[in-house]
């Protein structure tokens, strides 16, 4: 594990970056943390440095935003918003079409609503308050 200390946007932007430089295709990544710690905003960074086209808005309502790439190991990126859903719910989202996708990303916000329905494998960002930043920490 390791932990980073952000100051601010560019800092989020920066590490997330670094973590899309870094994705190959097939992953799954969740994003643990309270409301307002940077978790959708950690998103947009992974979806910018891979190339996706925006807006890039969280799927609070709609559930799950895909994005087609262009790319020769990643063709879909899925963006969840797991809180208003559960692991029963997971099937009528085509939860498992896209955990099957070698040439997906699977990006979950609030993955703890669906924990039962996610493969093992899946790598976790946490995100915390601190008075002058955020605490990051990548599984």
């Amino acid at each position: 594990m390791k932990n980073y200390f952000l100051k601010n946007i560019e800092e989020m932007y920066d590490l997330a970056g670094k973590v899309a430089s870094n994705i190959t295709g097939g992953e799954i990544y969740t994003f643990t943390g309270d409301l307002g710690t940077g978790k959708t905003t950690f998103v947009q960074g992974i979806l910018k440095s891979l190339g996706a086209i925006g807006p890039f808005t969280s799927p609070t309502f709609t559930i799950v935003n895909q994005y087609d790439l262009n790319n020769k190991n990643i063709k879909t990126i899925y963006h969840i918003d797991a809180y208003r859903i559960s692991s029963q719910d997971t099937d009528s989202i085509g939860f498992s079409d896209m955990i099957n996708d070698s040439n997906s990303l699977i990006l979950i916000e609030w993955p703890e609503q669906i924990q039962s329905s996610i493969p093992e494998y899946s790598k976790n960002i946490s995100f915390s308050w601190h008075e002058r930043g955020r605490f990051v920490m990548l599984q």
